[in-house]
């Protein structure tokens, strides 16, 4: 079973949308390696160099692969771009490694948070509405958080609201991020309150 946070109201812009990057480690990060053009052409000569910057940036990490290929598109469209992917021993490291931007020399280099699709899975895009119809607004998140994991992995869930005259209302829906079999989503709009609609998430473009 996935842990979940205290109730927490996220805006509309911070909602996961189009695609996402697969990886092989549960809990990973990306960058580009077009981030760091200079370094990488100087890799095969002193790889300590680009290594040093890294670990620096982030030194809660497990491990860093430096030569990561993630697929990009989907099916007949797919292709494949070179990434730095740099791994942790859990999602709290993980999360924590991402609050501070990577700042190199004037640019802030580009991190995505990665998600890891068990073999036979697919990752869905899951929206929710009609959650205000749940009596206690402090209950919200946890409530659609458990009827979400009754149908796989809760990669992440965003309740969406506005601020109005210093006061956060909650707007009555939502989005997720779930990981789950095809045969099982199926059922996942069942919920007698919520209503819910799904699809499928493409791979990184």
């Amino acid at each position: 079973m996935n842990s979940f946070n205290a109730l927490s109201f996220t805006v509309k812009g911070k909602c996961v949308k189009g695609a996402y990057f697969p990886a092989e480690n549960p809990h990973s990060v990306v960058i580009a390696k077009s981030e760091f053009p200079g370094l990488i052409a100087t890799q095969d000569v002193d790889p300590s160099i680009l290594l040093s910057i890294l670990h620096k940036q982030f030194p809660k990490s497990a491990d860093i692969v430096i030569n990561r290929t993630v697929p990009q598109g989907c099916n007949d469209s797919r292709s494949y771009r070179d990434y730095i992917e740099i791994v942790f021993n859990n999602r709290f490291l993980r999360q924590m490694a991402l609050i501070e931007p990577f700042r190199l020399q004037d640019r802030v280099i580009r991190v995505h948070r990665t998600t890891h699709v068990p073999n036979g899975g697919n990752l869905y895009h899951v929206f929710i509405s009609n959650i205000q119809s749940l009596k206690d607004p402090s209950t919200y998140w946890k409530e659609v958080f458990t009827y979400l994991e009754e149908f796989g992995i809760v990669d992440s869930l965003h309740l969406h609201s506005t601020t109005d005259e210093g006061f956060c209302r909650h707007n009555g829906d939502g989005c997720a991020m779930v990981i789950t079999l095809p045969n099982r989503i199926k059922n996942i709009s069942s919920h007698p309150v919520f209503k819910i609609s799904y699809k499928e998430s493409p791979s990184s473009s």
